[in-house]
């Protein structure tokens, strides 16, 4: 992602902007595109367009002067606003999470590999990997899957998987913001930026504020914090408590070790060392975090699902499903083919199949989606998953039910051309977290 030179290099640029004069700047203006009609699969509809992210679009100072007329000539790592400030072939690249302000020209690659690290693109739509987001001309507003991104001023008016994103030190109740994904899992490995929450607990990086749902005040820590990584910082009586879930290179506070704990154990947790406690208070007497809740050796990973329909001209689909249904029991498919529809009075059931569609092998297993949406529905709005009209089943190669998750999967953009009986989806964007075995 080259965060770090590019956030160097920007700090650099805009003093060198600030001198200059006489020129001018525009800002990007996003063509839209008409829908199209379309047939009963997603590979043959037309999707309606994305609205840019809301969030803090005030231009940086010095970027006013940017001289924004179309090269002629190679532009690779000149200085750029939009992305027609570079050469063909080329977009405006910028940090992660810059959606605004000036960048470098870069070339947009050309190839890109099926690795799936989901980024959500400044543009609003969800890509499988960072190289398929460039290559799409989009920077990263940030690592994850998009959320909704529909304005807000308050959590309450976002999804239970969303938190109302708010730029930094914009903790006002009525500022504006856009319904974001909490994330799942921060990779912060090396980088340390502590940062100050709007609810004024420290944490060791902005990625770990957003994953509990909390903006950020401002960069270092809070006043009046005793903030520590690792137990040696505290001291002997004390342990460096972190929420649960919390393990490794994280921030915590210092507090007192339980001197005593109930007779009446509670419920038996895995601590942050792997091993099994009978229950939170005897892990925290030996300084030990939690993990999760249940015995380690029970612990089935995390099953996820994601499907992505959206384009501006040739429709695009991206996909991605991981199901564990026990320990050393897991399936995961990169790719889905397109979804089948059923019409009904009131409701269009949507089937998603994930797995080898082309060239099915010997034993090949699959994974099917089904959704029951209404004709008409304010996005984002949640879907029970409990086995009957919506389901997410594990089929093995006879086409027999292997197992079943259940869960809420959230419908992020959804759309239909409103011509009854015989609906055709337009967009579809939906996305399920910490789904389990049935």
């Amino acid at each position: 992602m080259r965060t770090a030179p590019l956030l160097a290099f920007f700090s650099a640029l805009l003093l060198t902007l600030a001198a200059c004069e006489n020129s001018t700047f525009s800002k990007p203006v996003d063509d839209d595109t008409a829908a199209g009609d379309s047939d009963t699969t997603a590979d043959n509809t037309t999707v309606t367009d994305v609205d840019e992210p809301t969030g803090d679009t005030a231009v940086p100072d010095g970027t006013e002067d940017i001289d924004t007329a179309r090269p002629d000539d190679d532009t690779i790592e000149a200085v750029c606003v939009e992305h027609g400030d570079c050469s063909d072939g080329m977009y405006c690249e910028r940090g992660n999470g810059f959606c605004e302000g000036p960048g470098v020209c870069a070339f947009m690659p050309e190839n890109c590999d099926e690795n799936y690290d989901p980024v959500c693109g400044c543009d609003g739509a969800t890509f499988p990997n960072a190289c398929a987001a460039f290559a799409a001309g989009s920077n990263i507003r940030h690592d994850g899957p998009c959320g909704s991104l529909i304005p807000c001023t308050a959590d309450k008016q976002c999804t239970e998987t969303e938190f109302c994103a708010k730029p930094f030190g914009a903790c006002a109740g009525e500022t504006q913001g856009a319904c974001d994904l909490k994330p799942v899992d921060c990779d912060i490995s090396g980088e340390s930026a502590l940062v100050c929450g709007c609810d004024g607990t420290t944490y060791l990086h902005p990625c770990l504020a957003y994953a509990v749902g909390v903006n950020v005040d401002r960069e270092g820590a809070c006043e009046g914090e005793d903030v520590c990584m690792t137990n040696d910082t505290c001291a002997e009586t004390e342990f460096c408590r972190k929420a649960e879930g919390v393990c490794g290179n994280y921030t915590g506070l210092c507090e007192p070790r339980p001197e005593a704990c109930p007779m009446a154990f509670g419920m038996e947790i895995c601590g942050c060392d792997g091993n099994t406690y009978i229950d939170e208070c005897n892990a925290h007497a030996v300084g030990m975090n939690v993990a999760f809740s249940g015995a380690c050796e029970d612990a089935i990973p995390r099953s996820y699902l994601s499907y992505s329909y959206r384009a501006d001209g040739s429709p695009q689909v991206t996909a991605h499903i991981f199901m564990a249904l026990e320990i050393g029991e897991t399936l995961s498919y990169s790719e889905a083919s397109t979804v089948e529809k059923v019409n009904g009075i009131a409701d269009i059931v949507l089937r998603v199949t994930y797995g080898n569609f082309s060239a099915p092998a010997p034993g090949q297993e699959n994974i099917i989606v089904q959704l029951s949406l209404p004709r008409t529905a304010n996005v984002p709005y949640a879907v029970n998953i409990d086995g009957g009209e919506n389901y997410v089943r594990w089929l093995d190669a006879m086409g027999n039910t292997k197992g079943e998750l259940v869960g809420v999967v959230t419908i992020t953009a959804y759309d239909n051309d409103d011509n009854f009986p015989d609906y055709t989806v337009m967009t579809l964007d939906f996305f399920g977290e910490q789904l389990v075995p049935k």
